[in-house]
């Protein structure tokens, strides 16, 4: 029996699988973020994206990947390099990520029967813009004006809930739970 050593950038991939995408809440490797591990010495390199282009790296998720990658024996710093290209889509989601997601697709599947309009803030948008005519326009009014651009909902729509979008487009979740309770709707917030 042979027993393989791994790579530092081995054990840095393996690290990086324990930190999860806060939103999605898969992990940074399986949904395709991290482009690339470069070691020189004891330094670390991350390159990788966000789901959402040209957002910010949320501070607690920075610190947790440099403490997932630094945990590694040998690597004293991490840099991270946030870029937007390639763009991110949902087909760079590798097999484990993608049946993770199907995973959750169907725990957080509503039990609501079809007379109650149910909008979950951690469902993908497109499913709820699927479902319901009307939900696109009450976005668009709450301040959602890029839900309208042509694709949107069929690329990042996937996988953007509404609490995503109000944060990297800087939209009072309260505000957008109102217009949807003055629509006749029941809001659920995870």
């Amino acid at each position: 029996m042979t027993d393989k050593k791994l790579t530092n950038k081995e054990k840095i991939t393996a690290a990086l699988k324990q930190v999860l995408e806060p939103e999605i809440g898969i992990n940074l490797v399986d949904l395709g973020l991290i482009y690339q591990v470069a070691v020189q010495d004891e330094t670390a390199t991350i390159t990788m994206t966000l789901p959402v282009a040209g957002s910010a790296l949320p501070k607690d998720l920075e610190k947790e990947i440099k403490q997932a990658v630094t945990s590694v024996n040998g690597i004293k710093e991490c840099d991270i390099n946030l870029v937007w290209y390639p763009v991110w889509s949902p087909d760079k989601i590798n097999e484990a990520g993608k049946a993770e997601l199907a995973a959750k697709k169907v725990a957080n599947d509503s039990t609501a029967d079809d007379t109650q309009k149910v909008i979950n803030f951690s469902e993908p948008i497109i499913k709820l813009a699927k479902r319901y005519p009307d939900f696109v326009e009450i976005m668009a009014d709450c301040g959602f004006t890029k839900i309208k651009e042509p694709g949107l909902l069929k690329t990042i729509g996937r996988v953007m809930t509404i609490s995503m979008g109000a944060k990297v487009m800087g939209v009072d979740k309260e505000k957008v739970k109102a217009a949807f309770e003055a629509k006749g709707y029941q809001v659920i917030e995870k």
